[in-house]
């Protein structure tokens, strides 16, 4: 959206923190896929991602987790 409100569905999570996922779905096929997704949410210039599951978080928190999983 134009204010940087991005509803993102099942691209990213934000729930179950304690299996580790750090905001990556618990089921993909290609997972990827989802961090090639998380690039263009980010250079889309989202600001906050609204998932379908769990709270909102800034854009800035998926960045730090593509970077933990070595993406870049």
């Amino acid at each position: 959206m134009d204010n940087g409100n991005a509803y993102i569905g099942d691209a990213a999570m934000n729930f179950m923190k304690f299996l580790g996922l750090r905001k990556r779905p618990m089921i993909a096929e290609d997972y990827e896929k989802v961090f090639e997704s998380w690039g263009k949410l980010l250079n889309s210039g989202a600001k906050e991602l609204y998932p379908s599951h769990g709270a909102s978080f800034s854009a800035e928190e998926l960045s730090k987790r593509l970077t933990e999983f070595g993406v870049s």
